[in-house]
């Protein structure tokens, strides 16, 4: 089942309600926003297509637990907690994205992945702690923050970060297990080293 909205609309408010069926497949265009909680605690969403969306406000997509896809690679701007506490989500992926609001991604327990690929963003701010499924996360080259972040996540055992200038570290990675990897560009090892 799939909805369509009136392509004379910039923001979706809220999603249609009486949507019963066990899968919905919710195909949001040409609107550049999300408003409020709009698809909060939607339990028969799994996957989400979004094209042209450029920010998602708060809440969105909070306790969608059957969620288990959604396409942000518009997306510039996400607010707090618009994908905490979705039990079937698995992996992130965010291209475009240039700002991130705190608890963006926490509680969630099968996101196994986390790719901040997109070069407009430079701070990562109380994002993704307590995922108990989380095993790799990606950081571009352009964070120069990484501030409460990645907490309580036992798995995670890969992290790639592009950065060559060491990113600022506060109360971040604070369970890495002794296995955990951290890969870094090679002409930058010993500055990580020496950052330790």
């Amino acid at each position: 089942m799939s909805h369509d909205y009136d392509a004379y609309v910039s923001t979706i408010v809220a999603y249609p309600a009486g949507a019963t069926t066990e899968t919905v497949i919710c195909y949001v265009h040409p609107f550049v926003n999300i408003a409020w909680a709009a698809f909060w605690d939607c339990d028969y969403i799994v996957d989400v297509k979004l094209t042209i969306i450029r920010s998602i406000e708060w809440m969105n997509f909070c306790y969608c637990d059957k969620l288990k896809s959604i396409n942000l690679d518009e997306a510039n701007y996400i607010a707090s907690q618009v994908l905490s506490y979705c039990d079937s989500l698995e992996e992130l992926s965010l291209p475009s994205i240039e700002t991130i609001g705190v608890d963006t991604f926490c509680y969630n327990k099968s996101l196994k992945s986390i790719d901040f690929g997109s070069e407009n963003l430079t701070e990562i701010n109380t994002i993704a702690s307590n995922n108990a499924s989380l095993e790799t996360v990606r950081i571009s080259s352009s964070v120069s923050t990484i501030k409460n972040s990645f907490n309580s996540c036992p798995k995670l055992a890969n992290i790639y970060v592009k950065a060559t200038a060491v990113p600022t570290l506060s109360d971040s990675f604070d369970s890495l297990s002794a296995d955990a990897k951290i890969y870094v560009p090679a002409a930058s090892y010993w500055n990580y080293v020496a950052a330790e």
